[in-house]
Order: C-alpha cells, then structure tokens, then sequence
C-alpha cells in the first residue's frame, strides 16, 4: 500500500494502511451517519460474495439495503 505524504507517495504496511481506513470510516459514521456510506457490489460476484457485502453493510454500517 502507498500513502502520499508532502505530495509524494510513500509505502506503508497492510496494518498501517487498514487502520487508517478503520478509523476514517468511524469518524464518517459519527459525523455523517450510516446514511454516508454504503457497499457496491456486482452480478458478476457469486452470491457468497454478495451475502458477505451485505452482511457487513448491515453490521458495520448498520445499513439496511433495499
């Protein structure tokens, strides 16, 4: 994974990287609710895929998908 610091992009590790996006989502979800985030997922998917997607938006997100 790649962050970009002072305009240039810099490596960093998978843990690194996923908790940068753990906690901007968190700051989404406090700041602008469920409603600001979803999941996009495809026909092409097998529907073990698309279970999990929606699974998760309903968990993490506490969104209902209609």
């Amino acid at each position: 994974m790649k962050k970009k610091k002072n305009g240039v992009f810099e490596a960093v590790g998978w843990k690194r990287a996923l908790t940068c996006i753990a906690q901007n989502l968190k700051k989404i979800l406090s700041e602008s609710g469920s409603q600001s985030v979803g999941v996009i997922s495809s026909a092409r998917a097998t529907n073990e895929d698309n279970y999990a997607a929606q699974k998760f938006a309903r968990a993490v997100f506490k969104n209902q998908i209609t």
